[in-house]
């Protein structure tokens, strides 16, 4: 295809020219990508896919709605129409985020405050002592530690003997607050070997 400006392809996308799409996305496809990574900065879980789709709806808006005669460059109104896109986009994955986290109840939660009862002394799982059941749990842990890193496995052991927060801490060397990141990280790994 020739060399066009941004107007000529323009004039062809709404004449319903495939090959004048394809141009102005493959010339657009910078500044989306950029969008993305600035993004992806802050938000760990906003996937490439998300973001460049966002990216592309925001260039189909742009050409759209661009109106020649408001003072403004196609190039600034398709940015402008890519970011918000995008920006609309990472708002709504990192509210479905924070919505998943808030989800998360943490072992240390006191179930009763008068007898200071918390959840994790409550014993969550039948445990018999039948050799099924021990082989069960046996094929269980080897896959749950397969998929933590080592000092993740040492977290859950450590939890599982009944320490604290602060005491496992103390015998990693690391902050009680450490401990629970590891705690959380260790929570969706598990989440995700179940769904």
């Amino acid at each position: 295809m020739e060399r066009y400006n941004d107007y000529e392809l323009l004039y062809l996308v709404r004449s319903n020219d495939e090959q004048a799409l394809e141009k102005l996305i493959e010339n657009y496809k910078p500044i989306i990508y950029k969008m993305y990574y600035q993004l992806r900065r802050k938000l760990d879980s906003f996937h490439f896919d998300d973001g460049y789709q966002a990216g592309l709806v925001g260039l189909y808006t742009a050409v759209s709605y661009y109106k020649e005669g408001k003072n403004m460059a196609f190039s600034t109104f398709a940015i402008m129409c890519i970011t918000r896109e995008m920006y609309a986009t990472y708002r709504k994955e990192r509210k479905n985020n924070y919505a998943h986290n808030s989800r998360i109840v943490s072992l240390d939660m006191k179930l009763n405050e008068v007898e200071e009862i918390y959840l994790s002394d409550v014993n969550l799982i039948d445990q018999k002592n039948d050799p099924a059941s021990i082989a069960i749990c046996t094929c269980m842990l080897e896959e749950v530690y397969g998929i933590l890193n080592k000092i993740e496995v040492k977290v859950l052991q450590l939890k599982t003997m009944g320490y604290s927060y602060k005491e496992m801490g103390n015998k990693l060397g690391v902050s009680a607050k450490t401990i629970d990141n590891h705690i959380q990280r260790i929570r969706k790994k598990l989440q995700s070997l179940f769904d």
